[in-house]
């Protein structure tokens, strides 16, 4: 037990230490205004641009203005007035921590400041996992005000076990960065603590960070219930205690730019199989999640040494024993009245056998077809493998009978 607990208290240090916090960034920056201080305001915002970027606002107003025209048509004067008013205006706004600056020079001409400074700024480093596509994970819905769910009643107990297990699948699946939409609260607390004089203008860094979807997941819950029936056996006359019910959920991904609804599927089981709620749950969001991340990153052949294959796939997304089915991509195919990609075509080249599932890879057995066929970037698609169970006939009982001398009495005697 005590092993176990240094592990974990080992892994979790080795991943704190790969957290990334703000660094100093050094740049050169020049300024001009009326006094020095607004000419080191003007090199100091130059300088954050730099590092940070910039926002900038544009509006454009009618200004006021009189045109007048006269125009003459033999002793007849025409004349017409138009006002104009035209307005206009830019603002450029930017937003940093500065640790300091060096004035390297500072001049004075015609009631100008120019400065040039040495200006050093924090900027938050993001974590490598913010170059993954990003999702955000928007709360469970579930409009059941009543439910039997293994004996959970409580709605926060049961849609928390849902939002857990999708977010630990996603996770794992190490394909998107996981964006949580559930914990504002706690986020809205820490960005008040760090923006507070409690905290460093290093940590004040961390402000203005957060990161927006690529894609927003949007799980509905709609039917959770497993409740204990009786059954009665009448043959034997016991009464038997039973499982019933099913799960059934919706999840649904839509590209936040555009709107688009990139994946939605609905997935069901049966609660009849299962004795506990984490294992129901996890069960039918494996099989989600799993469906999703395939859709839209497909498992790829990383490596390929004689008949075993690596796949870039690890962790809770493939299990040992699976069998995949290796396709090659082709040319891309285009609907002729959408004109949209209809995606790849795709030829069968092996089918192979996960034997060993690393946390980011796996590898696979080639079981049919030509490993020599096989290249990197070839898609894996899963299998269901079928097997039957042969069902021994029993043949009726039999109308001979033994007497007691151990002879017999034939049907026909």
């Amino acid at each position: 037990m005590k092993n176990n607990i240094c592990v974990l208290i080992f892994t979790l240090l080795m991943l704190l230490s790969n957290v990334v916090g703000a660094e100093v960034v050094n740049v050169i920056s020049k300024g001009s205004g009326v006094t020095e201080e607004k000419a080191i305001n003007s090199a100091l915002a130059k300088a954050i641009a730099q590092v940070n970027g910039l926002s900038l606002t544009s509006s454009s107003n009618i200004q006021a203005a009189k045109v007048q025209t006269e125009i003459k048509d033999g002793q007849k004067k025409y004349s017409s007035t138009i006002n104009v008013e035209r307005q206009s205006s830019d603002s450029v706004f930017v937003k940093g921590q500065v640790e300091g600056y060096d004035i390297i020079s500072s001049n004075a001409l015609k009631g100008l400041y120019e400065v040039e400074l040495s200006v050093d700024i924090y900027q938050y480093d993001l974590p490598s996992s913010s170059n993954r596509k990003k999702i955000a994970l928007l709360p469970i819905k579930f409009n059941q005000s009543s439910f039997e769910f293994f004996g959970i009643k409580s709605l926060d107990v049961l849609t928390g076990l849902f939002d857990n297990t999708i977010e630990r699948y996603l996770v794992q699946s190490r394909r998107f960065a996981i964006l949580s939409r559930s914990d504002f609260d706690s986020l809205s607390k820490e960005f008040s603590f760090i923006n507070s004089d409690a905290t460093s203008v290093r940590e004040k860094a961390k402000l203005g960070q957060s990161l927006g979807g690529d894609y927003i997941l949007i799980p509905e819950l709609i039917e959770a219930s497993a409740k204990t029936i009786q059954k009665h056996i009448q043959i034997t006359g016991e009464t038997r205690s039973l499982m019933s019910g099913q799960i059934s959920l919706v999840v649904k991904v839509i590209v936040t730019a555009t709107g688009e609804v990139k994946f939605s599927e609905e997935y069901t089981i049966s609660s009849a199989k299962f004795s506990k709620a984490n294992d129901a749950i996890d069960s039918l969001v494996s099989v989600a999640v799993h469906d999703l991340i395939d859709g839209i990153y497909p498992k790829l052949i990383v490596k390929v040494n004689g008949s075993q294959v690596l796949i870039n796939s690890g962790g809770n997304s493939i299990v040992t024993g699976e069998y995949y089915d290796v396709y090659q991509k082709g040319e891309i195919i285009t609907d002729p009245y959408t004109g949209e990609s209809l995606g790849s075509d795709e030829s069968w080249v092996a089918l192979i056998k996960v034997t060993k599932v690393g946390a980011k890879k796996a590898y696979a057995q080639v079981l049919e077809g030509m490993p020599a066929k096989i290249r990197i970037g070839d898609v894996c698609r899963q299998k269901k493998i079928v097997t039957k169970k042969i069902k021994k006939e029993v043949g009726r009982k039999t109308d001979i009978e033994i007497n007691e001398s151990g002879g017999v009495f034939l049907p026909f005697d």
